[in-house]
């Protein structure tokens, strides 16, 4: 029997058929297990091969969404790149703006006095020019602030063209100018360049078919001693220019010790001046006008005089600048309106016949804003005041303004007056 035979042949035996039999769901069993084994492992083929194309898919997706985002990175980062120079340009600007005027592009009085602080050696030995434009006002009030802006322009390039190099032109206020000249020019510049800026810096300027003109003072301050701060110097410089308008404008004036001590006088006069309007001491004194023709008193004039207890009596002379440089004229104008008012009413209850009473006015005073309402309230008697105004006020400043006001003090029964007529102007 070959061995095929053996392997196939039907056992003859009943125990034998039986084993066969119990035999045989085994190998269904074995079969089913190996069918389901090798669909699990057609399946897992089949998800691997899906899952492993989901995930290439997922990889290019991400690559593309990497690509993209690596360029809205490179977009942005440019883009902040240039906000960031351009914040940095703009405090550049601002920065720049907060120490040079608009108008002229100059350093303005921060820049100097940054620069003065951070140079503190050197300026102990410099010089301070400071230029004050003469009847910038009135160009202003007349040909209106372009006018004066191209003025205030075209003074800057010519300041700039005199100054010696090294120096630092500024405007440090609405006319006013200031050169700072290093230590090696002092002597050689300081007072020629005053002296040049009042010759030339005048020279008329052509606004539109008009002829710009005005004038210039100079105050002249050389650090000849050491100062505690630079802050003393531009005091003297301004004290000096002060004593240049003193001295009728147009010219250069140099820094002395006795400027200081004029200033020191000034000083202690205004605070005194503070002291008398609080406490009544600025009354009138009466100076009688006769007519020629009949003798009799025409008017009277109030002129202002200051009970100093320890100077005496002070005349306006004295006192009516210090005013001025403190804003108190218009407030004297009106404590001797107010006494005239009172002395007029004493006098008439005492049966004197005084036809009018006339009383000084400043420019400033005929402008404040409520002098109409203030004279309102006075209850001032027709035609029994007279307001003196300098003649300067016409001629300086005879705007439609000015004009408007008089018109306006006349309708109120108050009479008009120009005084010192003729002296000067």
């Amino acid at each position: 029997m070959t061995k095929f035979e053996k392997l196939f042949r039907l056992p003859h035996d009943r125990n034998t058929a039986k084993d066969v039999l119990r035999t045989k769901p085994n190998v269904d069993r074995i079969q089913r297990k190996a069918d389901r084994e090798r669909a699990a492992r057609v399946e897992a083929e089949l998800l691997l091969e899906q899952k492993s194309k989901e995930l290439f898919d997922l990889n290019v997706s991400l690559k593309e969404l990497n690509d993209s985002l690596e360029v809205i990175v490179r977009q942005r980062t440019e883009a902040l790149r240039k906000s960031i120079a351009r914040v940095e340009e703009q405090q550049k600007h601002a920065e720049y703006m907060a120490r040079h005027d608009s108008l002229t592009s100059l350093p303005n009085r921060r820049f100097m006095s940054e620069h003065l602080d951070a140079n503190e050696a050197n300026w102990k030995r410099a010089a301070i020019l400071y230029i004050d434009l003469d009847r910038f006002k009135q160009i202003n009030d007349t040909l209106g602030h372009a006018a004066g802006d191209t003025l205030l322009q075209k003074v800057a390039e010519r300041l700039q063209s005199y100054a010696p190099e090294g120096s630092i032109v500024a405007r440090i206020g609405g006319d006013e100018f200031v050169i700072l000249i290093k230590p090696d020019h002092v002597r050689t510049h300081a007072l020629p360049l005053a002296e040049t800026i009042v010759r030339r810096l005048p020279e008329p300027i052509d606004y539109e078919g008009n002829v710009l003109r005005f004038g210039t003072s100079v105050g002249v301050a050389r650090n000849h001693r050491n100062h505690e701060t630079h802050e003393d110097m531009m005091i003297e410089a301004d004290l000096a220019l002060y004593r240049a308008k003193e001295a009728g404008r147009g010219c250069a004036v140099l820094f002395s010790e006795e400027m200081r001590e004029v200033s020191r006088c000034r000083k202690q006069l205004s605070d005194d001046l503070i002291v008398a309007l609080e406490n009544g001491h600025i009354k009138p004194v009466y100076q009688p006008r006769l007519c020629t023709k009949t003798g009799k008193i025409a008017c009277v004039e109030a002129l202002a005089r200051w009970h100093h207890p320890e100077r005496g009596t002070l005349d306006p002379a004295i006192f009516l600048s210090v005013a001025e440089d403190i804003g108190r004229l218009a407030e004297i104008d009106e404590v001797i309106l107010n006494h005239a008012l009172s002395d007029l009413q004493k006098w008439e209850s005492m049966g004197l016949n005084i036809p009018r009473v006339s009383v000084n006015v400043s420019g400033r005073r005929l402008l404040q804003t409520d002098l109409l309402a203030r004279l309102d309230r006075m209850k001032i008697p027709r035609n029994k005041i007279s307001f003196e105004l300098l003649e300067s006020v016409f001629f300086d400043s005879a705007d439609e303004q000015t004009i408007g006001r008089l018109n306006d003090i006349r309708a109120r029964g108050i009479n008009i007056e120009i005084d010192d007529f003729g002296s000067g102007h």
